[in-house]
């Protein structure tokens, strides 16, 4: 029983160090490979939790930040999980990573086999009243911020930016998603540029779908 137990209860972490593999490695199949763990026991264990979601993530944002810098990809963290850098109380629980346009491709390729992962280069959002373009240039890198997650030190997108991805979207119960309350989170827990979210909400084109919004929540 012992055996199975420590079998049961692997760690991610030691696993990505120690692994001679590709870095990639402890993250395919992971549910299948956990699986057949639980099958191994006829006691009744199959089937239970065998790792905290927080331990994937946090072996996964170390796997992922050595790939990119490696790669020479500039890369920041936005939606959900800036949100939480930046004040938000909800758990984290997916890993959203924004790249320039040009190194999109090469950022697909480094972070190839990464599941539960999802990377953008000029994102598209499509919204009752039009679509927008969403997208890392000179202004935001310079502007990137380092923070921690789940212990972790990641470049996060400017708070102001992740406010306007929120604001443009708007998501709401319906979605499964919470993007005013993260709005509201990040506004009292951080210092607002208001001139320069104004200049992104220009960039943008976004300037009559969130201002009403914004000015209600009071960030101007």
């Amino acid at each position: 029983m012992e055996t199975l137990l420590g079998k049961l209860f692997w760690n991610v972490e030691h696993y990505v160090k120690e692994s001679k593999t590709n870095a990639s490695e402890p993250f395919k199949n992971l549910h299948s490979r956990i699986s057949s763990l639980g099958k191994q026991s006829n006691t009744g264990w199959s089937g239970m939790i065998i790792m905290k979601d927080d331990q994937v993530l946090r072996a996964k944002l170390r796997v992922i930040g050595e790939k990119l810098d490696s790669a020479g990809v500039c890369w920041a963290l936005f939606a959900g999980a800036a949100a939480s850098c930046y004040g938000s109380k909800r758990d984290v629980t997916d890993l959203d990573v924004l790249v320039k346009e040009e190194d999109f491709g090469k950022t697909r390729e480094a972070l190839k086999g990464i599941v539960g992962l999802d990377v953008a280069g000029c994102l598209k959002l499509n919204v009752a009243d039009g679509a927008y373009s969403f997208f890392m240039d000179e202004e935001m890198v310079e502007r990137i911020k380092l923070k921690q997650l789940l212990s972790v030190n990641v470049p996060v997108v400017p708070v102001e930016d992740n406010i306007l991805f929120k604001a443009i979207l708007q998501r709401g119960e319906a979605e499964n998603k919470f993007d005013v309350e993260d709005i509201r989170d990040m506004v009292n827990h951080e210092k607002i540029d208001a001139a320069y979210l104004k200049r992104r909400m220009e960039k943008y084109g976004a300037e009559e779908r969130v201002t009403l919004l914004l000015n209600n929540l009071g960030v101007f």
